[in-house]
């Protein structure tokens, strides 16, 4: 639970990306100007997603049980 609620941020601003790039996507399959601004984005996006997912799957839950005793001063 602690771990979960520790990436939350994380985890939300990845599927943010996620939803938003596709949208733009979507949007963008008879414009070309909007396909070239969703390519930026999801080039952008996917960068931001992977870099969150590698942070998530990297870190280890043990290390959550030191945290208040590092933030009770």
């Amino acid at each position: 639970m602690r771990f979960r609620d520790f990436h939350a941020r994380r985890l939300t601003d990845m599927a943010i990306d996620v939803c938003c790039a596709y949208l733009l996507l979507r949007g963008a399959q008879d414009d070309a100007r909007r396909l070239l601004a969703a390519e930026y984005f999801v080039a952008a996006a996917g960068a931001r997603v992977e870099s969150a997912a590698v942070q998530i799957l990297g870190s280890d839950p043990s290390l959550l049980d030191s945290l208040p005793a590092l933030t009770s001063g």
